[in-house]
């Protein structure tokens, strides 16, 4: 997991020349929202008497919503979604907003399979997604031509035309 952390880290491009923001690509298809938090240090009474310092988190207020690949059916006009393969890729996402939200993730399952990461620019982006474009977020669709099995008090019809004209 670190060498996969130090290689996102290294496309980034954490370097001092580096821009001030990222092209970050999702695989989650409504996106989601990276929010800032500041590491506070609180003092939490305890029993028997005294205190221990415990860490709270405390929103920054700063938020940057990143875009998912589906698109609402039937609402003119959709927004536009740059989509590459089966992600959607936010731009301008600002560096420092993503380093933070990154390191305080960096166990979730998002970051770890590789549904979200951020790169310098869309081409390394667009790379990057070829290598986990067989990756499934576990939110797609069924295939009706592979369900999964069901119980047998299950009785599993589809519809046909030929079976609504001859009743």
């Amino acid at each position: 997991m670190a060498e996969q952390q130090v290689k996102m880290a290294e496309q980034v491009g954490q370097g001092k020349g580096s821009s001030a923001t990222v092209t970050v690509a999702c695989k989650l298809p409504a996106g989601l929202i990276l929010r800032g938090f500041r590491k506070m240090v609180k003092q939490e009474v305890v029993m028997g008497g005294g205190v221990r310092d415990v860490p709270e988190f405390v929103p920054t207020g700063e938020q940057f919503v990143i875009k998912g690949y589906s698109v609402p059916q039937g609402d003119l006009p959709a927004p536009p979604v740059a989509l590459a393969g089966s992600f959607a890729l936010t731009h301008n996402v600002p560096r420092k907003l993503w380093d933070e939200w990154l390191e305080a993730n960096e166990d979730s399952d998002l970051v770890k399979r590789g549904l979200i990461f951020a790169s310098g620019d869309e081409r390394s982006a667009r790379d990057q997604i070829k290598d986990h474009a067989k990756e499934k977020n576990g939110l797609e669709p069924l295939d009706p031509k592979n369900l999964p099995r069901l119980s047998r008090r299950f009785k599993v019809e589809t519809y046909s035309k030929d079976k609504e004209e001859a009743a």
